[in-house]
């Protein structure tokens, strides 16, 4: 046991003896690689931090940079490292005519008083850019910023302008309450985070970022947010769900939201609680989509809605990890505006009767934007006439269909539509073209209808008197067999002798008394 406390005592004393603790303290820091152009570098640092006593004072700083991956790195080839001298009030270097696209290492050390090199940094490396940058620009403004709040902290971050074309040579964040423009700092261009320290709680806080070149400052992108509030114990009283939610409509795409929060003591400090507002014009389906905005004032007007569409809007209260149940919806309906879409779908129909005669058809259109109360359907032969000189035909209520008369046989029309409500007209549908019947086709038309009719006429008065004739054969027949039947079955009297000796030609049959025939039987009464 008594080696091993030793071993590490020993360690102990030796590490310091290399000196690496104090090295570090006599390093340049924060020393980074900047590409501006396809031939420049610049090189940032900020100065050590002399804790040594015997070093007063430094005189400047030495820079050594090379090819990445080059012989220099390994130490064979000592003439490729070039060696850069400043000032020690330089705080920043630009390399310059180095190669397009090039990989450089680069490592820096500050000077004392007899010009000997304190210690080097670590390579470092940087790229230059494959093709020079616009600089006779300034940027755009940065294309995404976030916000992260604490008590006294502001983290920012953000994402560059999406036109990387343009050279930037660092941004510029503001901050203040209310104005953005109160303090800035200016940061590098390969900086995207930043954050601020030493900020007042529950304060609104004004962030802007900016680009800039040589040219000058880009513009701005803005956001805002709140330092969070120095923690207070929970009341233990219920946070309820706020009440007497109303929906003031103001226009047909906006309204305002009123409600009132019976929790919130309005003598009281602002605490962290804050409004969350839903609202969904599809509020009725099984699955509806519900939009959500967040406020911490109990008032909030909401912008970019549909004209003519009703909506259902709900809110509730958030404080800390709490939260209410969405309050009582309230229902309202925008109000109307012209409309913004064309009917679609125009057809056109022929009558087979008259060519003069068409039927149009067609189905609402997308965005009325209030109640349809009718139709215009122009309609001329010369399509680049004014729309004035079109002839214009009026359908009333929201019927979608109609009939043009009276227009010319074998001529071509062109057709548009549009519909109407209270607050005026939409736009008018694309063109459709139609040409109307000639009058040789449907005089051809109905001639062969009525020869088709004359033929089955024909036809059937044909199979009639075929009908009748076979009728009539039929019970001809049948009569002849009746009387046949008869001849066969009676009684044929017998001859009797001629009175007075002479015979006569006629014989004169007469049937015996009490006879009576039925059924081909005879019966004799006595």
């Amino acid at each position: 046991m008594l080696l091993f406390i030793l071993q590490i005592y020993l360690v102990l004393i030796v590490c310091p003896s290399n000196g690496l603790s104090e090295d570090l303290d006599l390093l340049p820091r924060n020393v980074t690689i900047i590409p501006e152009s396809s031939t420049r570098l610049l090189i940032k640092w900020e100065p050590p931090i002399l804790t040594d006593p015997s070093i007063t004072q430094l005189t400047g700083y030495k820079i050594k940079y090379h090819i990445k991956n080059s012989a220099a790195s390994s130490g064979s080839d000592t003439k490729k490292i070039e060696t850069v001298t400043v000032d020690s009030a330089r705080r920043e270097y630009q390399l310059s005519d180095l190669k397009k696209g090039t990989q450089y290492s680069v490592k820096i050390s500050a000077l004392d008083s007899s010009n000997d090199t304190l210690g080097w940094t670590d390579w470092i490396h940087g790229e230059t850019l494959e093709n020079d940058l616009d600089e006779s620009r300034v940027p755009e403004a940065p294309s995404k910023i976030r916000l992260e709040a604490t008590l006294t902290t502001i983290s920012i971050s953000w994402q560059p302008p999406k036109d990387t074309s343009v050279a930037i040579k660092g941004y510029i964040v503001g901050w203040g309450t209310p104005v953005p423009n109160d303090y800035t700092e200016v940061l590098n261009a390969n900086q995207r985070f930043h954050q601020l320290t030493g900020l007042k709680p529950t304060n609104e806080y004004v962030i802007s970022v900016r680009a800039f070149n040589d040219r000058g400052d880009g513009p701005p992108i803005y956001e805002s947010i709140w330092t969070r509030a120095p923690s207070t114990p929970e009341p233990k009283t219920a946070l309820l769900p706020p009440v007497g939610l109303r929906v003031d409509v103001i226009s047909p795409t906006s309204a305002i939201l009123h409600w009132t929060d019976t929790t919130l003591n309005p003598r009281s400090l602002p605490d962290n609680r804050f409004y969350t507002i839903r609202y969904s014009s599809n509020f009725q389906s099984l699955n509806p989509k519900y939009k959500y905005l967040n406020t911490t004032k109990t008032s909030l007007l909401i912008e970019e809605l549909k004209p003519y569409t009703q909506y259902e809007f709900a809110v509730k209260v958030t404080k800390g990890r709490r939260e209410t149940t969405w309050s009582m919806s309230a229902v309202n309906t925008t109000l109307e505006s012209r409309p913004s879409s064309r009917p679609e779908d125009l057809t056109i129909t022929p009558s087979e009767e008259d060519s003069g005669i068409i039927k149009l058809d067609w189905q609402p259109p997308r965005q009325p934007n209030g109640l349809i109360i009718g139709y215009v359907i122009l309609y001329t032969t010369d399509k680049d006439a004014p729309d004035k000189d079109w002839a214009a035909q009026p359908v009333v209520g929201g019927k979608l269909s109609t009939t043009l008369e009276n227009l010319l046989p074998d001529t071509i029309y062109y057709f548009k539509i549009q519909v109407r409500n209270k607050k005026g007209y939409g736009p008018l549908s694309d063109p459709v073209m139609f040409r109307t019947l000639p009058v040789s086709k449907l005089k051809s038309s109905h001639s062969m209808i009525f020869l088709i009719s004359s033929i089955s006429g024909a036809v059937l008065l044909l199979i009639i008197a075929v009908s009748i004739l076979v009728i009539k054969s039929c019970r001809q027949n049948r009569h002849r067999n009746d009387n046949s039947s008869r001849k066969h079955n009676g009684y044929i009297a017998a001859a009797t002798s001629p009175v007075g000796g002479k015979n006569k030609s006629n014989i004169e049959l007469k049937p015996p008394d009490l006879w009576i025939r039925h059924n081909d039987q005879i019966e004799v009464f006595w």
